[in-house]
């Protein structure tokens, strides 16, 4: 309703706006915040892994002999860095008119570079739990695109990794497969459908995968950092032709097809009538086994409200509760839940949300780590602690110090300022974030993976 009918009364009284701007995006990866960040140089980085203890033990001396030609195995992973940019444009006039409070809710120039930071940090989560090919969802059922709008349904996590505006290609039938000739830019996104418009005609089938367009280079190797998806991979359920393809083709120089437990990790595949609780379990036990001190299991977080379901139902009752009135309350659900087997204790479960739906990762962490040539740390750290709910608040970016910079290729180890760009409404900048760097996983045979069907 209106103030007052009188316009001459309304004439005099004037709008107020609240300070800062609202932040609608969902909440970033606790599992990325996790992981540790460790800066290194060079063209690539080297480690060696015993595998194989060799079989020249016998009770008869001359048996042992004759297969002491080869006892140790050892492998050595050659790592290389992946990479992540994320840019905008800013320009003297969107500088001038945001400086203060009264010219807007917050500097254009901080507004930017939050958005930027958070696509950097909602992507790198999403290829936490890839191969390094910008895979985030998979077709559920085969399509004819129609060159302008179409439409896919997809999971949880793949809404995840995407935006209105970002670009995708399809990849046939593997996150490496041939890609489409369609670049297909997103317009909608309403619950798990979106909305996209193809430039071409392409027919997709069941199991294609949607790939962020640019994540491969000219010879098909993938360009964003390799994750969790081919360190402890569970291709085709680990299975089948495809699966023994992959396995056997090196991997950061390693062929693991030899011992593809010790090699690329841990496996269970949940079995027909085996409830989610019995799969983390199982997958527990066989880390336990290959010698690992897991303390963390990252699952979807729909996965962990599957797990809690599966719990007997438990209300505590209390009194005197906040407030004190008096009243009793009851507390339903589980905010930790603890696996124990023998002498191996577990009091992490994390609900990541970019972690696929039908998979959960039992990690060790003190064995896994970042390894970046950029400030990483930077970008990644959003100011939520640990596992805690909540995301930032955008006033925690005001980017004019970027904004306001002549050319330069490296501030604060992440940031390049490129300058001399037209636009309509004057010069202005590029501003990037850029991260180089790659994920190891030091001793895959100590952490693995589950499926769930």
């Amino acid at each position: 309703m209106a103030i007052s009918n009188a316009q001459d009364v309304l004439n005099i009284l004037k709008v107020v706006y609240a300070d800062g701007v609202n932040n609608l995006l969902f909440r970033n990866s606790p599992v990325l915040k996790a992981i540790s960040k460790e800066r290194i140089e060079g063209k690539e980085y080297r480690f060696a892994c015993l595998y194989g203890r060799g079989g020249a033990v016998s009770a008869n001396y001359n048996t042992a002999e004759q297969a002491a030609i080869l006892t140790a195995r050892n492998a050595e992973f050659q790592v290389t860095p992946g990479q992540l940019f994320s840019a905008y444009i800013i320009n003297q006039k969107e500088i001038l008119a945001s400086r203060t409070n009264r010219g807007a809710y917050m500097t254009v120039a901080g507004n930017k570079l939050f958005a930027a930071l958070e696509a950097s940090r909602k992507t790198l989560a999403s290829a936490l739990y890839g191969t390094g090919f910008g895979e985030f969802g998979i077709a559920t059922a085969g399509q004819t695109l129609t060159v302008g709008s179409n439409t896919i349904t997809l999971s949880d996590s793949a809404i995840m990794a995407i935006d209105v505006g970002s670009i995708f290609q399809f990849a046939s039938g593997a996150p490496n497969g041939a890609l489409g000739s369609s670049i297909n830019t997103i317009t909608q996104i309403v619950g798990n459908t979106i909305a996209f418009n193809a430039t071409a005609a392409d027919v997709v089938a069941v199991g294609d995968y949607l790939v962020l367009a640019g994540s491969r280079d000219a010879s098909g190797n993938p360009l964003l950092p390799v994750g969790l998806g081919a360190w402890l991979p569970s291709l085709g359920n680990r299975t089948g032709a495809a699966w023994n393809t992959y396995i056997g083709t090196p991997f950061f120089n390693v062929t693991r097809s030899i011992a593809p437990d010790r090699l690329a990790g841990q496996f269970k595949l949940q079995a027909s009538g085996e409830t989610n609780l019995v799969v983390l379990k199982e997958l527990f036990r066989l880390t336990r086994r290959a010698g690992g001190e897991c303390d963390m299991l990252v699952m979807n977080d729909k996965r962990y409200s599957d797990v809690m379901a599966e719990l007997t139902p438990t209300y505590f009752s209390k009194v005197n509760q906040p407030g004190g009135d008096g009243k009793k309350g009851a507390t339903i659900g589980y905010g930790k839940i603890d696996l124990e087997f023998s002498t191996s204790f577990l009091d992490s479960l994390i609900d990541d949300p970019y972690c696929p739906y039908e998979l959960a990762y039992a990690l060790e962490t003190k064995r896994i780590s970042f390894l970046t040539y950029s400030n990483a740390s930077r970008i990644v750290d959003d100011g939520v602690g640990g596992n805690e709910p909540g995301k930032p608040d955008p006033l925690s970016e005001n980017g004019d110090g970027y904004a306001e910079q002549p050319q330069k290729i490296n501030v604060e180890d992440f940031i390049t300022i490129k300058d001399g760009v037209p636009t309509q409404d004057g010069p202005a900048l590029v501003v990037s974030a850029n991260l180089y760097g790659a994920w190891v996983v030091y001793n895959p045979a100590s952490m693995g993976v589950a499926a769930f069907i």
